[in-house]
């Protein structure tokens, strides 16, 4: 081994040794600064704060958590919600942290530590990328809301557009008026399930076409004149004066106008996923322009998505506010709160309930997705993560709550203008952000400046959870193979950087995976991608990053690495993360999945069922991320060589694992161990070449 050359230089009078590096060697630590820098870093603190709270508070705390809450039992609901942040959410989310900003490497590259694990890397890459896809549909489809709010009358205030249903009411429970004669034509087998949806005015003497299952002496106690028709198989009927309400005795449920809008007027959605229809223009467009603002923003890394954290994290907060103080001034309001918060103690015996609170926390936080791991990657090596695990998984938690307050304000006030019961009028997902809470605007004077405000914060939130999705795909693949990202393209008198170009092609390729779903059937591919592609699958490679980090790699190590960034701390201030990682939350996480197993239920859309086709389409997507944990382990250790051999080596970890900068190694475990080398670790096979021939494995087959 050749000796560094040791030199005497007198500084004050004084003589220090000064150690240089060998003769033809390179300053690594620079090199590895240089590259680190490359790769990119937070502008500061709060940059990073912001954007994982942007992250964690995402849609479901609005749209989904206050609908949980009341479901299961109100304020009851926030025991087993804040026992399971205290089982699953802080743990997972501070070693998701912990484990990014000591590694400073995206998903996969990171499962240096322990290679036989690199699929649960690969799995959250392929997680975020088929989320990515979808979630963004749900941002164009606010972009269409938010524009289609631009006008002195909300287009979902009132029943008179072309696509509505002759029976649309803008209020419901109100009363036929006398010799009210309707209309609706049923083309399809599904008819005889018939929804009525209300009474409008302007369909005033005109047809109402019914099937024969209809027509009963009941029906003409009311006030009901039914005449068949020769040439259908369907009677027309004359209503006379009829008491809407009284229809629910037939099994007819009454829907608002803001239903028929998101239904008819903007998915305008075919009965099955089986008819396709068309590509819907405006869909399309408000697609194309929400990943040009994600590419937009994403144009620089995390340099540039830091800087629009500063207003799309803290935005949300202003709107939920004034949407807050706005809705508890109307009428009904105090009654949608008192539903929401009243507890009702004995749900807490009922184990759906305490599904439901652990599955909430776990996606609410995000954690599997891998953006925890890429964001925090982005700090310096020393931040105090455990400080901010903690700190932000509180602020999401309260954040629900908060915005539940927001929600059942108008929820409240929208039961007490249209006459039924809160539970009624309560509901979540895209049924709420689209339906629910529009309905309630519309009731609101200067309607249109309250639309503006509510569909922009939910842009807003769908952007910081999509940045960090696109962030996991980017950073995983570019880690992994550098070659995406290193140096740039000329481009006539210009120079593009490859990482740009990287970064456009894969908004552009995710971009044209997404628009199946602006077609008549774009919904039902919607709910497909929503349905499988992070469910059981999610659930599952959280738990073998556990088994991987707390056992396989072992939690005394991991605590080792943790504190060389944050500093030594007794072993009891660890105890309940110890706890949590090694019981707590792997049986949490085995909990949800059998439950989530028991209780699964076939995909389907507005009582629409999926025909089989569809659904295989569906677990094919769920599986697609959770064979990559087996598929990498079989494909880089299970080949030329004795299985033994290679799982031993797939346990230990590669010769360059450890802190990125050398500076960062120095007095520690890892100091002169890698870290520096021009050659990548890995063999052909994925395997480390430095460990196998320490194992007496010839590289030659590697």
């Amino acid at each position: 081994m050749e000796k560094s050359t040791e030199v005497l230089a007198q500084s004050n009078g004084s003589f220090d040794v000064e150690r240089l590096p060998p003769k033809g060697s390179v300053d690594s630590s620079s090199d590895a600064s240089s590259e680190v820098e490359a790769r990119g870093n937070w502008g500061g603190k709060i940059e990073f704060l912001l954007s994982c709270v942007g992250y964690a508070v995402g849609l479901g705390n609005v749209w989904r958590f206050p609908y949980l809450a009341y479901r299961n039992g109100g304020g009851a609901f926030l025991i087993p919600y804040v026992i399971m942040l205290l089982i699953c959410g802080i743990p997972l989310f501070f070693m998701e942290l912990a484990f990014g900003q000591f590694a400073s490497l995206g998903p996969i590259s990171m499962w240096r530590a322990v290679p036989l694990f690199q699929g649960v890397g690969w799995g959250m890459l392929v997680v975020s990328f088929m989320v990515g896809i979808y979630y963004n549909m749900i941002i164009s489809w606010t972009l269409y809301y938010f524009f289609a709010s631009m006008t002195k009358n909300l287009p979902w205030e009132t029943c008179e557009a072309a696509y509505n249903t002759p029976l649309c009411a803008s209020v419901r429970g109100q009363t036929a008026g006398s010799n009210q004669t309707l209309v609706h034509e049923f083309v399809s087998s599904q008819d005889t399930n018939f929804t009525m949806t209300g009474l409008n005015s302007s369909y005033l003497n005109q047809s109402w076409v019914m099937y024969d299952s209809y027509i009963g002496t009941e029906m003409e106690d009311y006030g009901v004149t039914c005449v068949k028709e020769p040439s259908l198989d369907t009677v027309s009927c004359t209503l006379t004066s009829y008491p809407l309400q009284d229809l629910w005795h037939y099994g007819i449920q009454l829907v608002s106008p803001a239903e028929e809008y998101w239904d008819r007027g903007v998915l305008r959605r075919s009965e099955s996923i089986n008819e396709s229809g068309t590509v819907l223009w405006d869909h399309a467009l408000c697609l194309l322009l929400a990943w040009i603002i994600i590419f937009a923003c994403l144009i620089k890394g995390v340099k540039s998505s830091g800087k629009v954290v500063y207003f799309t994290a803290t935005f949300p907060y202003i709107v939920l506010t004034i949407l807050l103080i706005r809705g508890a001034l109307l009428d009904g309001a105090i009654d949608g709160i008192k539903f929401y918060i009243l507890p009702q103690w004995d749900r807490l015996a009922d184990a759906k309930v305490w599904k439901d609170a652990a599955t909430q926390i776990f996606y609410s936080l995000g954690v599997g997705f891998g953006g925890l791991h890429v964001m925090s990657s982005y700090n310096k090596f020393h931040n105090n993560c455990l400080q901010d695990a903690i700190l932000v998984a509180l602020i999401n938690c309260c954040t629900s709550v908060y915005a539940g307050f927001a929600i059942f304000s108008m929820i409240g006030f929208l039961a007490s203008k249209t006459g039924v019961a809160v539970a009624d009028a309560a509901t979540s997902g895209p049924g709420l952000a689209f339906v629910a809470y529009p309905e309630g605007i519309s009731q609101m004077p200067v309607a249109p400046l309250w639309a503006i405000l509510f569909f922009f914060m939910l842009f807003t939130l769908g952007l910081d959870s999509q940045f960090a999705m696109m962030e996991t795909v980017i950073s995983g693949l570019t880690d992994e193979f550098p070659i995406l990202a290193a140096g740039s393209f000329k481009v006539g008198r210009f120079k593009l950087p490859k990482k740009i170009a990287f970064t456009a092609t894969l908004c552009f390729i995710m971009f044209l995976l997404g628009l199946p779903m602006t077609t008549n059937a774009g919904i039902y591919w919607f709910q497909i991608l929503d349905w499988y592609s992070a469910s059981h699958c999610l659930l599952i490679i959280v738990l073998f990053e556990i088994i991987g980090l707390a056992y396989a790699y072992g939690w005394r190590r991991f605590l080792d690495d943790i504190e060389i960034m944050l500093g030594p701390k007794p072993l009891a201030q660890w105890m309940y993360f110890i706890v949590c990682w090694l019981a707590l939350s792997p049986l949490g996480m085995m909990f949800i999945l059998i439950f989530a197993s028991v209780d699964y239920e076939t995909v389907s859309y507005g009582g629409v069922m999926f025909p089989k086709w569809a659904e295989s389409i569906g677990w094919l997507v769920a599986c697609a991320s959770i064979i990559m944990i087996p598929l990498w382990a079989v494909i880089v250790y299970c080949q030329k060589s004795t299985h033994y051999q290679y799982l031993k080596l797939g346990l230990q970890s590669a010769s360059q694992w450890g802190p990125a900068l050398s500076e960062d190694r120095l007095g520690t475990k890892y100091e002169g161990k890698g870290g520096d080398e021009e050659l990548p670790p890995y063999g052909a096979t994925g395997v480390d070449v430095a460990a196998a021939s320490t194992a007496g494995i010839d590289n030659t087959k590697l």
